[in-house]
């Protein structure tokens, strides 16, 4: 570690920063205040930015993807919260 941060194995360039920064923008603007989870958007932005290199195609692929998967995630944190 150095300066308190974990060093990644790999660096990541500006131009995946900035896709990062444009799909975590899209998502949660789209379904952050909805009934998906905050994990199934960062692990969809995540996933998404490994394998493309644009936003196009963001928000059906987290619907067909993570959509089911993020309800999952709220109903079981609401049930053990109860």
């Amino acid at each position: 570690m150095k300066y308190g941060m974990m060093m990644m194995d790999t660096p990541i360039d500006d131009e995946k920063l900035k896709l990062r920064q444009a799909a975590l923008k899209i998502l949660l603007s789209k379904y952050g205040n909805s009934t998906y989870s905050n994990r199934a958007i960062y692990e969809c932005a995540d996933d998404w930015c490994s394998k493309q290199v644009t936003t196009n195609g963001l928000a059906g692929y987290f619907k067909a993807y993570y959509a089911t998967k993020g309800n999952d995630q709220i109903s079981e944190e609401s049930t053990e919260a109860s």
